[in-house]
């Protein structure tokens, strides 16, 4: 179906399909937002008179983005894509306590783990915390909104090393590789395991508002799609990244239909081999299908021995 803010958006579709399989699109794959022409003469809506409200006012979210989303041309892959920001009030570390302080631009996250131990196996999800309520209130708006119009954002709540970043914080998670890398390693992917929790019960509500998803990184995917990154890696070393946090990207990755394998991929991969786009095990490899090209997508999981099987990570050597 065609959408009020893209009316090409069944052929965007049918490219991204295409360039998820590692197909010819006749042209480079690209994104293009600029300023309307003739656009709607609506007021742009009062911005709240507090950070806190900004933030969470849905009926104000839902005005800005139908103002935005109304006065912006989408050219080729780009598309309409409702979210309610990204301050921080939405993160996986939120979620699990981190006390956030707004501004009208971001926000701050205080850790919560300050012993000297990575006290992590009492870390659970609430869901009756009130950013986890509020984030799922959005989302519910998101469904309403889009309908029709646009795609609904799963946003960003977070990842690999990042969260737990958020949880010890950036100073103390650098000793913490030094003086406590098992419990490092234990923490990450304990969290992670949390994680693709609250993605699923995201997932789940946006699906079909979305014909599959999209989030802070603005592809779309005809499934369960998220970006596999750690900004926290930027300040470690390779072999670091490679023993420490790629076990838990691994572990992100497995209950996804389509990875996009970004900053991470760089760091441990030989020189010259370029970034990709991939389905994750499990699922067909749309450069494989053969005559049936991305129809084929939607085709059951491969099993067996026959499934091919992903080239080992090698670190670079530095």
């Amino acid at each position: 179906m065609a959408l009020l803010y893209k009316e090409d958006w069944e052929k965007t579709k049918a490219r991204y399909l295409a360039w998820w399989a590692h197909e010819a699109l006749g042209r480079c794959a690209i994104a293009v937002t600029a300023p309307k022409d003739n656009a709607p003469d609506i007021p742009e809506p009062k911005r709240p008179r507090t950070p806190d409200e900004r933030w969470t006012d849905l009926d104000y979210i839902s005005a800005l983005n139908e103002y935005r989303l109304a006065r912006t041309y989408y050219g080729g892959e780009m598309f309409p894509v409702w979210t309610g920001g990204h301050p921080g009030n939405k993160r996986l570390a939120v979620f699990l306590g981190c006390p956030i302080t707004l501004s009208f631009d971001t926000g701050w996250l205080d850790p919560i783990l300050t012993g000297e131990n990575i006290e992590y196996e009492s870390l659970r999800l609430d869901e009756s915390e009130p950013h986890f309520q509020f984030t799922l209130k959005l989302f519910e708006r998101a469904v309403h909104e889009t309908k029709g119009k646009s795609i609904p954002s799963l946003g960003a709540f977070g990842g690999c090393g990042d969260t737990l970043a958020a949880l010890r914080g950036n100073e103390q998670l650098l000793y913490d590789l030094i003086e406590r890398p098992d419990q490092v390693r234990a923490a990450d992917q304990h969290i992670m395991e949390i994680w693709c929790t609250v993605y699923d019960r995201f997932y789940n509500i946006l699906k079909d508002a979305a014909e599959g998803s999209t989030c802070w990184f603005t592809l779309w995917s005809p499934q369960k799609f998220f970006s596999a990154h750690n900004d926290f890696s930027y300040m470690i070393s390779p072999k670091d990244f490679v023993n420490l946090f790629l076990p838990t990207i691994e572990r992100q990755k497995l209950p996804r239909s389509y990875r996009l394998s970004r900053g991470w991929r760089r760091r441990v991969r030989p020189r010259g081999r370029p970034m990709r786009a991939a389905p994750a095990p499990g699922h067909p490899d749309p450069a494989r299908l053969g005559p049936a090209g991305p129809a084929a997508l939607h085709a059951p999981a491969q099993k067996g021995p026959g499934r091919r099987q992903e080239p080992p990570h090698q670190p670079l050597a530095e």
